[in-house]
């Protein structure tokens, strides 16, 4: 959804995309607007021939078990001052002091905004508010 929306605003936008499963892979590539799909685990290094101006994880977070080691391959995907934008649940952000997680990227990222806990999926009657997120932009320095 996060990547329709963008092709929507910003119309000559190179998207690619990632994902483990291969029917997401098939639903995505029925959207045609992505330029690559990557079927991959995200914690795993993906081959990529031009680096990009941001990376988004919107929604995936909760799956990553790996924070610090997706932290160093998205600075590896990403070129200077490029931005990597993700969404993360607050309870998971406790449970994994995700606080400290960045602060130990210092020197490779500033933290350029980190928001207040928001509902996530506000209007799915299964989360309405009891599973709060959190939307943060890190700049890669």
């Amino acid at each position: 959804m996060f990547a329709e929306e963008l092709k929507k605003k910003y119309n000559n936008i190179i998207i690619d995309g990632c994902d483990i499963f291969s029917q997401s892979i098939k639903i995505a590539k029925k959207k045609n607007i992505y330029r690559n799909l990557f079927k991959n685990s995200f914690e795993k290094k993906i081959k990529i021939f031009k680096k990009y101006d941001s990376v988004s994880m919107i929604g995936s977070m909760t799956y990553c078990n790996k924070p610090k080691t997706l932290l160093s391959l998205i600075l590896s995907y990403l070129k200077k001052n490029g931005v990597f934008i993700f969404t993360h649940r607050i309870d998971l952000w406790k449970k994994q002091n995700f606080d400290s997680i960045i602060d130990s990227f210092h020197k490779s990222y500033t933290l350029n905004y980190k928001s207040r806990p928001l509902n996530y999926l506000p209007k799915n009657i299964s989360f309405s508010n009891k599973v709060k997120i959190r939307i943060v932009i890190l700049k890669k320095n």
